[in-house]
């Protein structure tokens, strides 16, 4: 007979460890939530935000325009997505010179000449073009985009605070309660795996920032934007709330099953941040070697798969929720103040 002592069977709905005197569930056993929480969870992810953004259509467009919108007569000249047209002079009776000088330009010869020169100078003024014409933004992130502007007109103001609020604040809760608490714990009810549940959701996590590389080249596009990023910040609130109310109401789950623990919080706090400070430069080269390799391509989703595989692993490691939206909301902070002080 073995001197060892006997350890509880594991069972799939999840034991007590036998060394937790106070009864509370470890991160790593299978949760009380399972598939149904997981798929509503992400349908309402995706498509909350464009219920939304459809609600505010019922706003009197004269309000959303005055309030809501932004004018492309408020941009400055270099951020407009227009040209400026410019003045016709007045029509003067061309001179003697001037009409043989039209003879000249009308021949064939100098109709070849003046071809190739055309051709020549697009070549030469294309960025400049894609300038005057609003396509500086073509590839930017939509946040980038947003705190440009509004950094640029005072009068927008307001969008940076959302902007901030959104990225800084909601983003960061909202993923971390969807991501890493019910979509990467649930799996563990099905697959028995912290590596496996961790790979998953790093994977999911970095497919859902996939974005076109188109950006904005229009006022009508920069409003979409807009009007995307308020309604996520909005859908942010509301699904906060719901994860949480059905959560601990439906299904019974205690707040030590959710990540949310008293003890230890401010260490939580030091880890998360001190893993940030390991993760970015990471996170930095991966995207750049992706953007060298693929330069068509928007690399974003390459250095996010780092990040949340680093996130995963680190609501296993310290079990506390506080961790994790420490580091997310640090890669947003940071993230956020770099455009805001340093793009040009």
């Amino acid at each position: 007979m073995s001197d060892r002592p006997d350890i509880p069977p594991f069972e799939s709905s999840g034991t007590i460890a036998a060394n937790d005197p106070a009864g509370t569930r470890r991160l790593t056993d299978p949760p009380p939530w399972g598939i149904v929480e997981i798929i509503l969870v992400l349908v309402l992810f995706f498509f909350l935000p464009g219920w939304i953004r459809s609600a505010l259509t019922f706003v009197p467009d004269t309000w959303r325009q005055e309030h809501l919108a932004i004018r492309e007569s408020d941009l400055p000249e270099n951020l407009r997505f227009t040209k400026k047209e410019s003045e016709t002079p007045p029509a003067e009776r061309p001179s003697f010179l001037r009409q043989t000088l039209d003879r000249v330009e009308s021949s064939d010869l100098f109709g070849r000449l003046r071809d190739t020169a055309v051709r020549l100078k697009l070549l030469r003024d294309e960025k400049s073009a894609e300038s005057d014409s609003g396509e500086k933004f073509r590839g930017e992130h939509p946040l980038t985009v947003l705190i440009l502007v509004s950094r640029k007109v005072p009068k927008y103001g307001w969008i940076l605070a959302l902007v901030f609020v959104t990225a800084v604040i909601t983003a960061p809760l909202t993923e971390e309660l969807i991501f890493r608490v019910v979509f990467m714990r649930g799996l563990l009810r099905y697959f028995p795996s912290v590596g496996f549940a961790v790979l998953t959701q790093a994977v999911l996590f970095g497919l859902i920032h996939i974005r076109s590389t188109t950006g904005a080249v229009s006022a009508e596009q920069l409003n979409r934007i807009l009007y995307g990023i308020l309604s996520m910040g909005i859908a942010h609130i509301l699904l906060s709330l719901l994860i949480l109310f059905w959560l601990r109401k439906i299904d019974g789950a205690a707040w030590s099953e959710l990540g949310f623990r008293k003890r230890g919080s401010v260490g939580g706090i030091f880890k998360g941040l001190l893993l940030f400070a390991a993760v970015w430069p990471v996170m930095l080269a991966v995207q750049h070697l992706v953007s060298l390799a693929f330069p068509d391509v928007v690399p974003d989703p390459a250095p996010i798969f780092i990040l949340a595989l680093g996130l995963g692993f680190l609501f296993f490691r310290t079990e506390r929720f506080t961790s994790n939206l420490t580091m997310h909301m640090a890669l947003n902070l940071v993230s956020f103040c770099g455009i805001l002080f340093l793009a040009p």
